[in-house]
């Protein structure tokens, strides 16, 4: 009796997943296939787009709770701390251009962008400019920071 009941259990999802399947082809058209929804890059980079911002944010701020909030790993946070203590007017900034970001569908991303680091203040500032690598993961569905170098 159990078996039976299973059996229709089944039943009715699959019906249910056939009639979903089916709205779905009729709002794609008539006699158009259904195409399920696969990876999609755009809001991909919208994400790790998100996640630079943050990054970001957290350097012009001087925010080392931040930049761990984004990824960034202990040793490199030890870093960014005694920078911002040594150097407390410093600006670091990251210029990444919308091309120079590759998505792979595996969860990993990789963001070849230009930084410049400005010290000292008034009229009295020196940039360096440099090129810089990003390295973004997917970790429990968010985009972080895996490594900048």
């Amino acid at each position: 009796m159990k078996s039976i009941a299973k059996v229709f259990a089944i039943a009715a999802i699959i019906g249910s997943l056939a009639a979903a399947a089916a709205a779905q082809g009729s709002a794609n058209g008539p006699g158009k296939p259904v195409v399920p929804v696969a990876w999609q890059p755009a809001d991909e980079a919208a994400s790790v787009q998100v996640t630079l911002n943050r990054f970001v944010a957290a350097l012009a701020a001087h925010d080392v709770q931040q930049l761990q909030a984004v990824g960034v790993d202990p040793a490199e946070l030890k870093h960014w701390q005694k920078f911002f203590r040594e150097v407390p007017d410093a600006r670091v900034t990251d210029d990444c251009p919308a091309p120079a970001l590759f998505l792979s569908r595996y969860g990993a991303a990789i963001w070849n962008c230009t930084e410049t680091t400005t010290l000292g203040t008034g009229r009295k500032t020196t940039p360096f400019v440099h090129p810089i690598q990003f390295r973004f993961a997917r970790r429990n569905g968010d985009w972080t920071v895996a490594e900048r170098k």
